[in-house]
């Protein structure tokens, strides 16, 4: 097949600012994908596009697209005209449509959606401005996360509130900086595993969770974006992936909660699931929705593909067959992915 690798390059907005590195990190990504590609006897080729170059998506000759779009924040809108785009095209493509794409980078969406699917998640609150009024009531500590960011932007050691007075202070700060929407919700201190899922001919599968280990002596263990992003940073060095401690009874739990949510959100070909576990009770965190791929064992899909004896070729074979199927193709795999046992 021939595939065209589509990814989204940082905005004049964002490189003004340190988070321009979350978007910088696609371009590799891309880079990664192709030569997976090659090995599986692909033709590729890859097409940056700009906050100015959207429209030239129309112009894509191809099988298949691989979409590795993922503006967030303020540049959300951006995505959103992208996948406008791919949507007028007969061209397949991997992953979420537009719809799926806002429901699960929108925190607040997100979390409307979760109460409505049953879909259990810390208590929370949307705040639409610094000002308006506390509706829940929350058992403190809460932390603070801007609604449309992605990769832990704007999650600090700082985000963590311990009162009602400490969150109003820190809530005007956040909005300040971010200029938009706040989520506010209960902080879960439990153990916190990311869930790959990934999707072959209509079925749902997850891999092996990934176990965030946090350094014991951090008051209140949280992936902070200096902890993901900033090697040399004190976070960095406090935090690691390791494989689950899961028993049988909780991964069954967790496995029917990811396949449920995957569901439920009309997720397609891959996704990643974050939750925390506390006293055995399960809190999704959040969805991500086409999330970051890389061959590095240091990401936490890669990582669970390694527990799972699943390759990155595999892998991308798998997200390459599942969207060709999804859209009435013929293309059959040259290689077989095996999935995790639950059993």
């Amino acid at each position: 097949m021939r595939i065209a690798i589509i990814y989204s390059i940082p905005t004049k907005r964002a490189r003004s600012t340190i988070y321009a590195l979350t978007d910088e990190d696609t371009t590799q990504s891309a880079k990664t994908i192709a030569r997976a590609l090659s090995k599986l006897h692909h033709s590729s080729f890859v097409v940056p596009v700009s906050e100015h170059t959207i429209d030239a998506i129309r112009h894509i000759r191809a099988d298949l697209i691989f979409n590795l779009i993922e503006w967030t924040g303020l540049d959300l809108p951006l995505a959103v005209q992208a996948m406008d785009v791919l949507a007028t095209l007969k061209i397949p493509y991997t992953g979420v449509s537009k719809e799926q794409y806002v429901n699960t980078t929108d925190k607040g969406i997100m979390k409307h959606l979760f109460h409505e699917y049953g879909i259990p998640t810390p208590v929370w609150q949307i705040f639409n401005s610094d000002s308006e009024p506390l509706r829940k009531i929350f058992h403190y500590p809460v932390i603070l996360k801007p609604t449309t960011e992605h990769a832990s932007i704007g999650v600090t050691s700082d985000s963590i509130a311990r009162n009602a007075r400490d969150m109003r202070e820190k809530l005007s700060a956040m909005y300040y900086q971010f200029r938009q929407p706040i989520l506010v919700e209960e902080f879960i201190s439990g153990n916190e595993y990311h869930v790959p899922i990934l999707e072959s001919s209509g079925t749902i599968e997850i891999l092996p969770p990934t176990k965030i280990v946090f350094d014991p002596k951090i008051r209140y263990p949280l992936l902070t974006f200096f902890g993901r992003w900033i090697p040399g940073h004190k976070d960095f060095s406090k935090t690691y992936l390791s494989d689950h401690d899961l028993d049988h009874d909780l991964l069954q739990r967790v496995s029917h909660m990811c396949v449920k949510a995957f569901s439920l959100f009309r997720l397609r070909d891959y996704a990643r699931m974050d939750l925390r576990i506390r006293k055995r009770q399960l809190y999704v965190l959040e969805i991500n929705s086409n999330p970051g791929l890389d061959d590095d064992p240091e990401y936490e899909f890669m990582r669970s593909c390694t527990s799972g004896n699943v390759s990155f070729p595999k892998l991308i074979e798998s997200i390459i067959t599942s969207a060709t199927w999804r859209n009435g193709g013929l293309f059959e795999s040259k290689i077989s992915v095996n999935t995790w046992d639950l059993s």
